[in-house]
């Protein structure tokens, strides 16, 4: 089968990432839609495939590398996977959520990793797409996240409303504002707690809870704003 390296890479990671659900009926589709992309024939993705996947593993094996790799890899929470599906299944919007979305208002460190990868690359000029990407990108907890993304069947509709929001109705970016405001609150309010924290520190923290809480109430703004 003819396919550049990038392509070669997504290939592969699906292969492994597909043969761990030991799923053949998702394998069957995954190979027939992949086939179609690239112009070849379904059995030769299939091949493929099955090439990645390296031998077959006893149960127990299996069961080993399927704890192991939970422990490694903590599932992130759903708005955050959302938001990687939405970023990764589209340029359209990158530039949007760059203005608008604070990195640290992700809770998952590895998703973190991947979009400040993402808004660098689109900064610098230097994105040359998700294919060749992981063709060189050698963190494999990175690359099994964004496999799983890929190979995630749910599709994003009305991406803009997804990730912008619309009347009445906040978007995924400004939800994990609200988030990250929630964590800080909790995290204040367990200072404030303290029945030996000095007045000038207790005015210190109110005066944050306040802003927070205005904050949460504010609609969504780009960044410096």
């Amino acid at each position: 089968m003819n396919v550049d390296k990038g392509r070669l890479a997504v290939l592969r990671s699906m292969g492994e990432n597909l043969r761990k659900t030991e799923n053949n009926v998702l394998l069957d589709k995954y190979a027939q839609k992949t086939a179609l992309r690239l112009g070849v024939s379904a059995e030769s993705v299939r091949s493929e495939f099955k090439k990645f996947s390296g031998p077959e593993k006893s149960d127990n094996e299996t069961f080993s590398e399927q704890e192991q790799e939970q422990e490694q890899l903590p599932k992130p929470p759903p708005t955050e996977l959302w938001l990687l599906k939405s970023i990764l299944q589209t340029d359209d919007f990158i530039e949007w959520t760059m203005a608008h979305l604070e990195l640290d208002w992700l809770s998952d460190e590895n998703v973190r990793h991947i979009l400040e990868y993402r808004f660098e690359a689109q900064a610098n000029e230097s994105w040359r797409g998700l294919a060749t990407w992981l063709s060189e990108l050698e963190n494999i907890q990175l690359r099994s996240l964004i496999t799983e993304i890929l190979t995630d069947e749910r599709p994003v509709a009305e991406l803009g409303k997804v990730l912008q929001g619309e009347v009445g109705k906040k978007g995924i970016v400004q939800l994990l504002r609200d988030k990250s405001v929630d964590r800080q609150l909790s995290a204040i309010n367990e200072r404030l707690a303290n029945p030996d924290l000095d007045a000038e520190t207790t005015l210190e923290f109110t005066q944050q809870k306040i802003a927070l809480r205005q904050l949460k109430q504010s609609p969504l703004m780009p960044k410096g704003e």
